[in-house]
């Protein structure tokens, strides 16, 4: 299922907190990349979001607001369930991890960060 031009975008658990804590619309920055058409979140994601929402209100709204997205089935914890899921779908990861976005790209994976309201590469 994965393509040289992915249409799926993973969006990771500190993007989204990120996202909630400065209002912003996802959908605005992440469908601006050119060739995206879909943000997927993969359930280890959903699930972070969940254990992270009884003690934080940032998680939770985020966990809320990941339900109108495609969640998608990825084996795993982590950054290994995020690694997984790219390589299942072919999709490029937005995460505002250094470390795992460094992982994604040696793996042959498209990783960007989300910065203000941009998505940078």
């Amino acid at each position: 299922m994965a393509s040289n031009i992915p249409n799926y975008v993973i969006v990771d658990t500190n993007v989204l907190i990120y996202a909630v804590q400065r209002r912003i619309r996802l959908e605005d920055a992440v469908l601006e990349i050119p060739g995206i058409s879909t943000i997927v979140i993969p359930s280890c994601v959903m699930a972070e979001l969940y254990g992270l929402s009884r003690r934080n209100v940032d998680a939770k709204v985020a966990y809320e607001y990941c339900r109108r997205f495609r969640i998608i089935e990825a084996p795993g914890k982590g950054d290994e369930c995020i690694i997984s899921a790219a390589k299942q779908t072919g999709a490029m990861v937005i995460t505002n991890d250094k470390e795992l976005a460094q992982r994604l790209i040696r793996s042959g994976l498209r990783a960007g960060m989300l910065s203000g309201k941009k998505i940078i590469f």
